[in-house]
């Protein structure tokens, strides 16, 4: 939903300023839904690169946008890093208040489903954010590696970038320490090393106690990804191109095109495994809050089978993707 000043002008090089609102408060406190709308926020300005960028919050929930975990603060001082003025006001007193000399200007309101997934323009939009957040974040040298010879080492709590004498991707698993923890992930890693012929084990990877550039550069630094279903992978967006990701899905709560739209914004390969018989039959109605924390928060055995032959197709793609040939 876009509205323009009666002044604004067409070309989208001479707007002056650009104010996305955010007008849906009560789910902006959960950081995989502030991201449903920093996204196509984020689409709305790359769209006017000459434009002062102003994230418009409402005063009542602001605090909670901005400062209420460690994402989302990451994602404010992104923001704030790329030029974006965060004001708490109401959308109309932003012009009254501050459209001085009636400049061209152009408003928006992202239209937001908090229960279908992620929307934005264009991916050239999303990769922007990432090469934002990486330049913040001091993260400079992921903004080119795609395919590289670089692999995560085997510490079990830490991603680095390291010579590696083979083109072999760069597998981490991001576990949970509550809810949908993953039973045996250090098994499953093991695994993997073992069946996909790696000459590292691959990471599992806690983001309970992580800095935010800590989580940027997890993501930023993994070729496939391996993790359930869960608020983290509001990240996906800092992952590289060809990478990709296997999503367990609990039982009865199947919802994979929540983030594998996310996932196709920003270019990245999604699959998922799901720990159920049929996912259309099984799904409780996600909003029917008891039912789904109850569906969400047990721990999570997925079948070690099904996570390898899972990687196994991940990694043909991964290598066609960088025009690796097989070895």
């Amino acid at each position: 939903n876009t509205s323009t000043t009666p002044q604004s002008p067409t070309n989208s090089s001479e707007v002056k300023v650009a104010v996305c609102s955010i007008v849906r408060y009560w789910i902006t406190s959960h950081f995989p839904h502030q991201m449903q709308h920093i996204l196509p926020c984020w689409s709305f300005w790359h769209h006017f690169p000459n434009a002062k960028r102003v994230l418009n919050l409402h005063k009542g929930r602001a605090a909670h946008f901005t400062n209420s975990s460690t994402f989302s603060r990451g994602v404010r001082d992104v923001l704030e890093a790329s030029g974006v003025s965060i004001v708490v006001m109401k959308p109309d007193q932003y012009f009254d208040n501050h459209v001085y000399g009636k400049p061209e200007v152009v408003s928006a309101t992202p239209p937001v489903d908090n229960f279908i997934g992620y929307k934005a323009t264009h991916q050239d939009a999303v990769r922007s954010l990432r090469s934002s957040a990486l330049a913040a974040m001091g993260l400079d040298q992921y903004q080119q590696v795609y395919c590289s010879a670089n692999h995560a080492n085997d510490a079990k709590d830490e991603i680095v970038a390291a010579p590696a004498p083979r083109k072999e991707p760069r597998i981490v698993i991001i576990d949970r320490e509550t809810s949908r923890t993953l039973i045996g992930a250090y098994d499953i890693a093991f695994l993997l090393q073992k069946e996909m012929g790696l000459s590292y084990v691959p990471p599992v990877v806690y983001f309970e106690d992580l800095t935010f550039a800590q989580q940027v550069e997890a993501f930023a630094n993994a070729d496939i990804l391996v993790t359930a279903h869960g608020a983290h992978l509001a990240g996906l967006v800092f992952m590289n191109r060809c990478s990709s990701l296997i999503e367990v899905l609990p039982h009865g709560y199947g919802y994979p095109t929540f983030f594998g739209t996310m996932a196709a914004l920003s270019g990245v390969n999604h699959s998922y495994v799901y720990l159920g018989t049929n996912i259309d039959e099984e799904n409780i109605d996600p909003r029917n809050e008891t039912a789904r924390l109850a569906a969400s928060r047990a721990p999570m055995c997925p079948p070690a089978h099904v996570l390898v032959e899972a990687t196994r197709t991940q990694i043909a793609r991964w290598r066609q993707c960088c025009g690796f040939t097989s070895e």
